[in-house]
């Protein structure tokens, strides 16, 4: 009653804080009206809730002294009554129903520790966890064990949990965006059937216009003859009458069959008489699509047109140049380079590897894949931006990321040259895998158990990539041993060990998981030998023979780069190149198959293991 009175005394309030307030969350509010998380039948109740949530604060504020809300906090053992800093572990206990056993007092102790790093690593203490301590699960009224798979997201069905922790906060910001790829997916797709109806409508208007001689205009139309529309198909005749008669209210009172001219001639309702009848009148076709795709883009990015792409980048710094992955594609030096750094002899096209004069279908299949890689980055760039925003979180402004955008262009004009994209990249949906399906097309990490770089793991059981890593300072064969353990320790200390445990584990009971361990295949997507020629060669700038585009500037943070270990400015460099190439292919694998939740760089963002 307090709070209600106290609303009503501050509904009127109008003051600078309340306007930033109400600004805030009809954002928030937006965002959920988009994605379909929030849906109001009449404009003054989403009025009245913004008004409402905006002075909530303030009159909650009156209404809940800081005395009452400690109170309750003290009661619950959340804080001590002194200095109201700390938990109180017997009045905790006495909020339960039921009395507890000294020996699960015993194994709370004993387990505390790593609950307490599960709760600060996840901001919650996974299902999986209490079960391998032993701790009794929930019940139901009927007396039931209450099963809460890890994979359920609803905050009211999962045990207590710290909203605010930074995993938690990711995991918020990455469904948000899942939904909203899902709303662009429809809003897409919507698009599509609309213009193929449009485009349909134009081809049957032209094939009569075309039988009586005249342009392709529906206003030709009402000299067409009742022969003419019975020259058309059944399927045709009805598109005509869907879109053109307004009397029209559903599919199935179209006639079923086309009929015969002499039929529709003695006035016999059939497909070709109603099409003709409506000839004069307009097309129901809204010449617009339904939706805008640019509307929500950023203001400083200009919206993704497959069609016609103008890649552009523009990065501080006085020795920085624009550089497209057409133009990496057409000097012959780097291309060497890269060749020889990653072994991609047997993949390059024949086309980057012709010293003579190149013939009419070499031209035309580097123009090909040049305008490819042009393509691949944009849309790499595109999904960086979601990259850094959801997965990390807390060092979005670290100069890597404008070195990282800018080198994606290195990225996807390698791609290229490895072949390790899917055909069609341009046909390829919102968060769809762009790496080609084909593992043969990459290297297996067995083959080359020294070598360094970015490399894969490829589930083939569903024939999907699902994570790409970084291995610098020691071979791949040590990194994918650790991998080993992790997937068989008994509790997943990623996210990845998490989704594939080993078969050997207790954890390969686990239902909701993706698959097993032993299901994947580690592959290199850019492996090399850190001890050949062109890898000392790794901090310098692509027009003196390195392979990254790096100004004085970037050079100078790198070295200057304070890491674990005692790593030689050459081995920086080498790391940046292994980080640059783990980051373009996480991108380009499937948002819905990825199992990584690390942001990449973490050596000099200062973030170990990500938020996985």
């Amino acid at each position: 009653n307090n709070l209600k009175a106290l609303i009503e005394k501050y509904s009127g309030d109008d003051s600078p804080g309340t306007k930033m307030m109400k600004k805030k969350i009809e954002a928030a509010m937006k965002t959920l009206e988009d994605i379909g998380d929030l849906k109001m039948s009449k404009s003054n109740h989403k009025k009245a809730l913004l008004d409402f949530l905006a002075i909530l604060p303030l009159a909650a504020t009156k209404a809940a002294t800081v005395e009452h809300i400690q109170h309750g906090f003290i009661q619950n053992g959340m804080i001590d009554r002194e200095t109201k800093r700390f938990p109180v572990l017997a009045n905790i206990l006495g909020t339960c129903t039921r009395d507890v056993l000294i020996k699960e007092l015993e194994m709370l102790l004993d387990a505390f520790p790593d609950l307490l790093e599960q709760v600060n690593k996840y901001g919650r203490i996974p299902e999986a966890v209490f079960d391998h301590y032993g701790f009794a699960r929930d019940v139901t009224p009927s007396g039931y064990e209450y099963i809460r798979p890890d994979s359920v997201r609803q905050t009211h069905m999962r045990r207590a949990e710290f909203l605010s922790s930074e995993f938690q906060a990711g995991l918020r910001l990455q469904d948000i965006e899942e939904k909203k790829m899902a709303v662009q997916a429809k809003r897409l797709k919507d698009n599509m059937m609309h213009q193929q109806h449009l485009d349909t409508n134009a081809a049957i208007v032209k094939k009569l216009c075309d039988k009586i001689g005249k342009d392709a205009d529906e206003s030709h139309l009402k000299d067409c003859r009742l022969k003419h529309f019975a020259q058309l198909n059944s399927p045709e005749l009805k598109a005509f009458i869907r879109y053109h008669d307004d009397s029209l209210r559903y599919v199935k009172d179209i006639p079923k069959t086309k009929g015969s001219l002499e039929e529709a001639t003695r006035g016999l309702r059939n497909r070709i008489l109603v099409a003709y009848q409506c000839r004069n009148k307009p097309s129901k076709l809204d010449e617009g699509l339904p939706h805008n795709l640019d509307e929500d883009g950023d203001d400083d990015e200009v919206a993704m047109q497959l069609d016609d792409l103008v890649i552009v980048h523009t990065v501080d710094g006085d020795d920085d140049e624009v550089v497209s992955p057409s133009e990496l594609l057409s000097n012959q030096s780097w291309i060497q380079s890269v060749v020889k750094l990653f072994s991609l002899e047997e993949y390059t096209p024949s086309c980057f590897k012709s010293e003579a004069p190149l013939n009419a279908q070499q031209k035309k299949e580097l123009a090909e894949l040049q305008t490819k890689a042009d393509i691949l980055v944009k849309m790499l760039r595109q999904r960086l931006k979601e990259h850094v925003k959801i997965r990390a979180i807390s060092r979005t402004d670290h100069w890597v990321w404008k070195l990282s955008r800018k080198n994606l262009a290195v990225v996807a004009a390698y791609m290229i040259l490895a072949g390790h994209t899917k055909s069609r990249i341009a046909c390829i949906k919102e968060g769809g895998s762009l790496l080609s399906p084909n593992a043969n097309k990459f290297a297996p990490c067995r083959m080359q158990p020294k070598h360094e770089g970015c490399y894969l793991f490829f589930d083939y059981n569903d024939g999907v990539f699902i994570r790409s890593g970084k291995v610098t300072g020691g071979g791949v064969e040590s990194r994918l041993m650790q991998h080993k353990s992790g997937a068989e320790a008994e509790i997943a200390s990623s996210n990845f060990y998490d989704q594939y445990p080993s078969e050997s584990t207790a954890r390969s009971d686990k239902r909701d998981k993706r698959g097993f361990f032993e299901d994947l295949l580690a592959v290199f997507a850019a492996g090399f030998d850190p001890r050949c020629d062109v890898a000392k060669s790794a901090s310098e700038d692509v027009k003196d023979g390195g392979i990254l585009l790096l100004s004085e500037h970037e050079k100078a943070n790198i070295t200057s780069s304070k890491l674990d270990g005692k790593m030689t400015d050459i081995e920086k460099f080498r790391a940046i190149i292994a980080y640059q190439f783990e980051l373009g292919y996480d991108l380009a694998i499937a948002s819905r198959d990825n199992v990584s939740k690390s942001p990449g760089f973490e050596s000099f963002i200062g973030i170990f293991g990500g938020t996985e």
